[in-house]
Formats: structure tokens, sequence, C-alpha cells
């Protein structure tokens, strides 16, 4: 039985590296999950790769730490989680719309699903990637959506990131063709801006 060490240690994120020059790194927690845990989705199915649906342990960017020792985590295939300040509510980014949503910590009831700009989806979506890019000379590029989700420190806006520039920046070449997307959620009222 192979063993998965998880360090997560906060980096405190990019903004406050430029607000303290000698910002420090800290360990939050040491953790280990078995290479045979599963997590609690029911899926019973195989992935792509022969690995059951449910097998917990590729958690990547789909950590985030909520206090002490606790951890929430969702498998590394596309979602982000980050949880609110006051940890009544989770926030789960997907990158295939790309859509954020917010559930409410305690039940797991979905509350609402955040309005993202329009220009950030496709018209056609395709189950194979190559095929919808193909369909499509707008929006994010298939399996290439919202990646990176993270929440300030005073809990009041969600920062995604996507991971590649959108199918209409690539086009037109030069730097838009390296463009990445952020979009910044207010909270409270749900607006999104990029």
């Amino acid at each position: 039985m192979r063993k998965v060490r998880v360090q997560v240690a906060v980096v405190a994120v990019v903004f406050l590296t430029f607000l303290e020059a000698n910002a420090q790194i800290t360990l939050l927690a040491v953790g280990s999950l078995t290479g045979s845990s599963a997590d609690l989705s029911g899926l019973n199915n195989t992935l792509e790769n022969g690995v059951s649906a449910s097998l917990l342990g590729g958690l990547g960017s789909g950590l985030a730490w909520e206090f002490g020792n606790t951890f929430l985590a969702v498998p590394d295939r596309g979602p982000n989680i980050r949880l609110s300040s006051d940890g009544r509510f989770v926030y789960v980014s997907d990158e295939y719309g790309p859509y954020v949503y917010e559930f409410m910590r305690s039940t797991g009831q979905s509350i609402r699903t955040f309005t993202l700009p329009e220009n950030l989806f496709v018209a056609n979506l395709r189950p194979v990637g190559n095929d919808e890019i193909a369909a499509n000379t707008s929006g994010r590029v298939a399996n290439k959506g919202m990646e990176g989700l993270a929440i300030t420190p005073d809990g009041k806006t969600l920062v995604g990131i996507l991971q590649n520039a959108l199918t209409q920046d690539a086009a037109q070449g030069g730097a838009a063709a390296n463009l990445l997307r952020i979009i910044t959620i207010d909270v409270a009222t749900g607006r999104a801006t990029h």
C-alpha cells in the first residue's frame, strides 16, 4: 500500500509578498493518505487511467485550509475549493464552464452559481476536447478554464484565473495569445469583473 504524504504551506499569496519583503512561508500541517483511500462521492466507475473515480489522493489545487489541522479537499480533476472567512460557505470552481459555485458547508446545499462574463464561455460544448476547440471561435479552450481560485484574506472577493488564453485572444496572436484572464467576484453581490 503506497502512502502519499501531503505537506501544505501557505505561501501567503503573491499579494502579501509585495507587502512584506521578509514574508515567511508557514507550514500549517502535515498529513498522509494511503493510496487506497476513497472519497465520499459514491462514484463507482473507473477513470480513463484505470483508477477508481472515488480514489482520494489527487488533491493538488483542490485543497483549502480550514483551521488547525483541518482541510477541505476535492480531487484535482479540475475543481478548486475555497472556504469563506466565517467557515459557513464553500466555493468551488470548475474549469469546464468555467463556473464558480457557492455551497452551504454544513449541508452541502447549493446556494448559487456566480454569473461570469459571457466571453469566457464557448457556444458549442462537445464531449471531446479537439471537437470542442474546432467548433468554437471564442470562449475558454477545452479543459483549460478556471484552473485557479483564491479568496482574499478579508473573505470579500474570490479571484479566479483561467489556465489558458481565451480562443479569441489566442486568435489575435502576439501578446494576446499569452493573456491569462483573472476574474474577481464580489462575494456579497455576486458581481464578477475581469
